[in-house]
């Protein structure tokens, strides 16, 4: 059980003052300041714990006689025979596994020879404990650093970094850890942090601290944000380009907060269980954030952000960490934003000054105020363009779209500005089921796995795909409409440097039941030229070349490869797209099992 769960109080009592250490008993020969003894009388009492039960085996000591007794099974007690001091004397109370406390009894406090004095002690077998490890050395274990707790408690890592202070009351701490060489680093511990009694606090020594909990090394390392447009949320109020089955943003790991994926949105919500709200105000520091990194180009330099509030009003904006800087730091675009509608809506920010650098992006929430203060500010959508978004909200992101694929709504400021993907292999299977009421731990196991959907984006044009399929991610066609081979009912894509060892994609799929499936590989060049590719091998049952560049097959109730060669694209980056295409009317969704893909 938590231990802070049956503490009534903890505090100081009234009658504790600080301890003054005596070695010998007065007398009248040797007081001091007119100090003398003016008789004899007798101290007791009863001792209990937080919650009001006695406590046995305490130790009760008048230091100026070094007369003692201990409490009985009821925690009561009798000192008798102690002598009675004209400036007082000191009473400890002292048991192993409870802080030691003092009286100062003076004999105005005794009547007819009797003083009594009821004392609660302070459980103090409480640890903190953690390991330290160094930031710049890839979170190595940090030897010799000195954790602080309090003037008196303090503990020094070992060889594995760890570090253990015993001997502590249940109560808040400030930390301090220090090492030559380091930033010191300072935090708190709360007394609701303790379990069983146990407090665990962690902590990387080295890099500074930029966003909270998360260092400039953590940073250079964040993933990144390959595409330009992430959606949030699981309605569909604008189906199929807002639907769980088609909103990803879930799939960002850099939550930081408290975050929750909700019908509206993507969800930052202000910290405020009870150890959140001991939070002070912070306009500086964002409480709950995701961040990520992008290349800053003039193509994605106007960024747009679709969000609403549950509660008003709440504060919030965007941060940059330039790390081509020589030192990184945090720099605000432009001022706080206060958002007050409970309905979508955009706001706009200019990352021009960031033109040709890999910044860190921050998008938070601010506390403004201590205590209670519930707020959350739920984002819709995060979409880098070379132009904003009109005031509408269910619209796609804008720009000049590619002219050789109309009707795709890929936009050429796109084919320019995503990022190239850094992986080789995806997977289409999720390591975590779901639907649409528990499909956040799905979406958030992807990075880790390759997922494709982690890294490509995927644009809904006409229907949403299956998304835990057993055999792999599936973009399908509607069914019962009017063949069209030349717009997509939906499609992928993501960008890829071609090079020699790097320029053979392969493509694991299949497809269900007697039908074809329609669906066509293009590759789109930086001067948004789009061209389509026949593949140079495949395994499938049946498969062959059909109007408008698409290809059909069956795969039977195997999966089959299809393979493509990209090697006329050496030395140039490529927009890859995969597309699923009504090829014929037969009254079925047709689908594209998108199970691995490779490049080789």
């Amino acid at each position: 059980m938590k231990l802070n769960k049956f503490l009534k109080s903890i505090g100081l009592l009234a009658l504790i003052a600080g301890a003054t250490a005596m070695t010998q008993s007065c007398s009248d020969d040797d007081n001091v300041m007119g100090d003398a003894v003016v008789g004899q009388g007798t101290l007791k009492g009863a001792v209990t714990d937080e919650q009001d039960l006695p406590v046995a085996g305490v130790t009760v000591t008048d230091l100026s006689s070094a007369k003692s007794t201990t409490t009985a099974t009821d925690g009561t007690y009798t000192l008798a025979d102690i002598p009675m001091h004209t400036e007082g004397q000191i009473v400890t109370f002292e048991k192993t596994g409870y802080e030691t406390t003092s009286i100062t009894l003076v004999p105005s406090k005794f009547a007819n020879g009797i003083a009594t004095a009821n004392i609660q002690m302070t459980f103090a077998n409480a640890v903190i404990c953690g390991h330290i490890t160094d930031a710049d050395k890839n979170n190595a274990p940090l030897e010799g650093a000195t954790v602080t707790v309090t003037a008196t408690k303090s503990a020094v890592t070992d060889a594995s970094g760890y570090y253990e202070v015993t001997g502590l009351a249940l109560r808040d701490y400030n930390i301090t850890i220090v090492k030559e060489g380091y930033p010191t680093i300072t935090s708190m511990v709360s007394v609701s942090d303790f379990v069983d009694g146990v407090a665990t606090f962690d902590a990387r020594m080295g890099s500074p601290e930029l966003l909270r909990g998360i260092t400039l090394e953590d940073l250079r390392v964040a993933p990144r944000w390959y595409n330009n447009e992430y959606k949030g949320g699981r309605n569909a109020d604008a189906y199929p380009m807002f639907d769980w089955a088609c909103n990803y943003m879930g799939t960002l790991t850099t939550w930081t907060g408290d975050y929750e994926e909700q019908n509206e949105g993507s969800t930052l919500r202000i910290r405020n269980d009870e150890a959140g709200q001991k939070n002070p105000a912070d306009d500086k520091n964002f409480d709950s954030f995701v961040y990520g990194r992008k290349l800053i180009t003039a193509d994605n330099s106007k960024f747009t952000i679709q969000l609403r509030t549950h509660q008003s009003p709440c504060f919030w904006g965007v941060q940059i960490i330039d790390l081509t800087k020589a030192q990184p730091e945090i720099e605000y675009v432009g001022n706080i934003r206060e958002a007050n509608s409970g309905s979508y809506y955009n706001e706009f920010f200019d990352l021009s000054p960031w033109e040709g650098k890999e910044v860190v992006i921050v998008v938070g929430h601010y506390r403004m105020e201590t205590g209670d203060y519930w707020r959350q500010l739920v984002l819709r959508r995060l979409a880098f363009s070379n132009e904003y978004f009109t005031n509408e909200v269910n619209v796609w992101v804008p720009g000049t779209e590619v002219a050789d694929l109309p009707g795709w709504r890929l936009n050429e400021s796109a084919v320019r500005s995503i990022m190239p993907q850094d992986l080789s292999h995806y997977t289409g299977i999720s390591p975590v089921g779901g639907n649409r009421d528990r499909y956040i731990d799905g979406y958030q196991s992807w990075r880790a796995a390759s997922h494709v959907m982690a890294y490509w984006t995927h644009m809904p044009l006409h229907k949403d795909p299956d998304v835990f399929a057993n055999e792999g991610y599936m973009i399908k066609t509607r069914g019962n409409e009017n063949p069209n081979t030349l717009e997509p009912e939906q499609y992928v894509y993501a960008k890829f440097s071609i090079a020699p060892g790097h320029n053979k994609f392969k493509l694991t799929t299949r497809n269900f039941g007697s039908n074809y499936t329609f669906f066509k590989f293009t590759a789109v060049t930086m001067d948004c030229k789009a061209h389509f590719l026949a593949p140079v091998a495949n395994d499938a049952a049946e498969a062959s070349a059909a109007e408008n560049d698409c290809w059909k097959f069956k795969s039977g109730e195997a999966y089959c490869t299809f393979t493509y060669d990209l090697s006329q694209f050496d030395g140039q980056d490529v927009v890859v797209c995969l597309s699923v295409h009504n090829g014929e009317k037969n009254g079925d969704e047709n689908k594209l099992t998108l199970n691995a893909i490779d490049i080789e």
